[in-house]
């Protein structure tokens, strides 16, 4: 395994910046999973998280193979990662999930929803104010 730390590389062009400016939920996400996507049947074999370093992206992952950028943007620092656990360790981590709900639809088919958009978006519709902690208390959890 390896536990890689990502982040821009020096000297990146305001064009390259450019496309990074929407490093929020999905948008990161895709940019992550395209430095393990050497393949298009490739499954997912890592996690991140996402870090605000110096007022830049940075990324940390734990994967099963190292992360390659083919587009010269991110410089990538991998190191072997061999953790050696013992039985009663204790462990602590952050964890940033997105709740989703699964749906079947009018056809049957299965749909998932995430539950923080969807809480959103209708107090939105209804023109409402929120509070997107609230949100995810209310609607995260049930």
């Amino acid at each position: 395994m390896y536990f890689s730390m990502i982040k821009l590389r020096q000297g990146i062009t305001p064009h390259d910046i450019t496309k990074l400016t929407k490093l929020q939920g999905y948008n990161a996400h895709r940019l992550v999973w395209n430095l393990f996507a050497d393949h298009p049947d490739r499954q997912r074999d890592f996690l991140y998280r996402q870090e605000t370093v110096n007022g830049w992206p940075t990324f940390y992952t734990v994967s099963e193979r190292e992360p390659e950028d083919n587009n010269g943007v991110w410089e990538v620092l991998p190191k072997q990662y061999n953790p050696q656990l013992r039985a009663g360790q204790r462990l602590g981590f952050t964890l940033c999930a997105n709740p989703i709900r699964s749906r079947r639809d009018d056809n049957g088919h299965q749909q998932r929803h995430d539950v923080v958009m969807e809480a959103k978006l209708k107090l939105k519709e209804q023109g409402e104010s929120f509070n997107l902690p609230e949100i995810v208390q209310e609607n995260g959890f049930h």
